[in-house]
């Protein structure tokens, strides 16, 4: 695979947003050309918006050239102002060594899953906190005017919005040394990353160019968004983590079952690897059947197993026949029936406020009905039922199992 077929994939699946010198890196094989995305470490896991570059990396991989990921440790004490409309809170170096691993380990295990096996990792940190001051302004500084640097949109956004540090205002630079030190020590001919890092990307190509005379590339991607337009992120308040523990399977799965039809076909060709050709017959499909939503449960089901593998889209799955009352909720974990039920009122009763009551009280007790006499009613009408089960009888005894259960639902 060429880099024109390389580009022209990136630009149907909607990964495209700019390219520094389109015809220059065409003249490059890319079989063999190392390319590098840099991630910062400054949340302990990466998030939906995070897995686009990563996907850009699967599909330049696929083309042989070979991938570098750069983690931020020495940036991430800084804090890029892109895209942030004031100052980010400087982290302690504790927190950022501790997301570093964590992110790293999800990282490898996510582009692994995406058929990704040969990727170098390395750490601006090792080569940063070994700079001196005086050589880093002689060696960086000298190259990059201040007029240069305040024509960058990132830089402007923030003048506009009442100012930036100098703290802020060097990360720029710091980020264009990373791409020159590694053009310089692996070859590195190309960045990529998100349009919101197009400013720090193009200022290391300006940097490669002063410094060695040659030419360097970088790709950048759209930012991920949501049906109303919004990027997700901690900020946005719309975070899905690619971490179980804090965005089950589960919650994942039916995020993208909610999406609209536009978004999710628009997902199913950034976030998937499918062929466009079948997303073009899942599109039709979903034109003449929308009702069966065809593309949200395609993209939830391979975003899931993708990530996660095959038991958690199994347990997703269960999950949401439990939330419609389709399924029995035996064997899923505590976590699971939290994150189905947690919009729905809920009140803890202990053990022994239960024993020796029937289902009548369990549903006056829980505060479900308002009164005893509507709780009997119900059941008499065949309307109650406890963890999916119908209850059949007003005068029934909960059972020994039932009140060794954590959760009644």
């Amino acid at each position: 695979m060429s880099w024109k077929e390389v580009v022209s994939e990136l630009k149907w699946r909607g990964l495209f947003f700019d390219i520094s010198d389109e015809e220059g890196l065409y003249s490059a094989p890319s079989k063999g050309t190392t390319f590098y995305l840099g991630i910062d470490p400054t949340a302990p896991s990466l998030q939906l918006g995070n897995f686009v570059p990563l996907r850009m990396v699967s599909i330049l991989a696929k083309s042989g050239a070979v991938p570098i990921l750069l983690f931020g440790g020495a940036t991430a004490l800084i804090g890029d102002p892109s895209g942030k409309s004031e100052e980010r809170p400087l982290l302690p170096p504790e927190e950022i060594e501790r997301n570093k691993e964590k992110i790293k380990s999800q990282t490898q295990e996510i582009l692994k899953r995406l058929g990704v096996e040969k990727t170098q990792f390395v750490d601006n940190l090792e080569w940063l906190s070994n700079t001196p001051l005086l050589s880093f302004l002689r060696d960086v500084g000298k190259y990059l005017t201040v007029n240069y640097m305040l024509q960058k949109e990132s830089v402007q956004s923030r003048l506009q919005a009442g100012g930036i540090s100098y703290a802020e205002f060097s990360y720029m630079l710091l980020q264009a040394y990373d791409f020159w030190h590694l053009f310089c020590s692996k070859n590195c001919l190309l960045q990529i990353g998100a349009s919101d890092q197009w400013g720090n990307i193009t200022a290391g190509i300006e940097l490669i160019r002063k410094k060695e005379g040659k030419s360097a590339y970088g790709i950048c991607c759209p930012l991920l968004v949501d049906s109303s337009g919004r990027k997700f992120g901690k900020s946005a308040g719309n975070a899905l983590w690619l971490n179980s523990d804090l965005t089950s399977p589960y919650k994942l799965h039916q995020y993208f079952i909610n999406c609209d039809d536009k978004t999710a076909l628009s997902y199913l060709k950034i976030l998937t690897d499918l062929e466009l050709e079948e997303i073009k017959e899942i599109e039709n499909y979903t034109e003449k059947k929308p009702e069966e939503r065809k593309a949200q449960k395609t993209l939830a089901d391979w975003m899931v197993k993708t990530l996660y593998g095959e038991s958690a889209l199994e347990e997703a799955k269960r999950a949401a026949d439990v939330l419609f009352g389709k399924g029995e909720i035996e064997g899923l974990s505590d976590s699971v029936l939290k994150d189905i039920f947690s919009d729905v009122p809920s009140k803890i009763l202990s053990r022994e406020e239960l024993l020796g009551k029937t289902f009548a009280d369990l549903f006056f007790l829980s505060g479900a009905l308002p009164s005893k006499g509507e709780a009997k009613r119900l059941i008499k009408n065949g309307g109650a039922y406890v963890n999916n089960k119908k209850v059949k009888s007003e005068n029934e005894l909960l059972t020994e199992e039932l009140l060794n259960k954590r959760d009644i639902i």
